[in-house]
């Protein structure tokens, strides 16, 4: 009997835990995600559904990497949810139900801290520049809410890149587009995305 019920507890203390995961509350976040996506995928415009998804992504660098860009040395390879990291990242593209003032922090969150690298991290930075296109005045707004330090963060990431296109890059003109657009609502921010861009474009370093 005690055998038994030493047996129930060590399985109901390892539910979370797959053969990938070191510590419980990467295994839980990494099973509730692949719950909510596919609840996602079978309904993609329920407001529900996609609140759901976005509380379970990630909301710091640290647990984005730890879920979509972990590297374990014992098979020399990426594991977790390293392989669903570009359908899972593109689908924030796709949460047109949440209000973007709890999408957007959420997304400035996860630069805190941040550094380029590719697959993942440069998932998540193209997403972030196609939400730019039409959500500028929300992602400022929200800037203009936090420290210089994390609005530099964002910034770097943002940009972060490790070699440069020419003058006339993608790049450079949406930098150009943004200093016009923001400048004179936001200076301090246009100054850290100015600085960045001359410190981060071209100069990224992977992780």
């Amino acid at each position: 009997m005690k055998k038994t019920s030493l047996m129930l507890l060590l399985l109901a203390g390892s539910f979370c835990l797959p053969a990938a995961a070191e510590n419980k509350q990467d295994a839980c976040k990494i099973l509730d995600l692949k719950r909510v996506s596919s609840q996602l995928n079978l309904n993609p415009q329920s407001k529900e559904k996609q609140m759901a998804f976005l509380e379970a992504f990630p909301n710091s660098w640290e647990e984005f990497i730890a879920v979509y860009h972990h590297y374990d040395p014992l098979t020399g390879s990426y594991d977790r949810l390293y392989q669903q990291a570009p359908k899972h990242i593109e689908s924030l593209k796709s949460l047109d139900q949440v209000d973007d003032a709890r999408l957007i922090p959420h997304l400035v969150d996860l630069t805190y801290g941040s550094s380029w690298d590719a697959d993942a991290p440069n998932y998540l930075q193209e997403v972030l520049h196609e939400l730019m296109a039409g959500k500028k005045d929300a992602f400022f707004a929200e800037l203009s809410k936090r420290s210089k330090a994390a609005q530099f963060d964002f910034w770097a990431f943002y940009w972060s890149s490790p070699a440069k296109n020419g003058t006339d890059s993608p790049y450079e003109k949406e930098k150009k587009a943004l200093e016009s657009a923001m400048k004179d609502k936001y200076p301090q921010i246009v100054r850290a995305l100015s600085l960045a861009y001359e410190y981060y474009y071209g100069e990224a370093m992977p992780l």
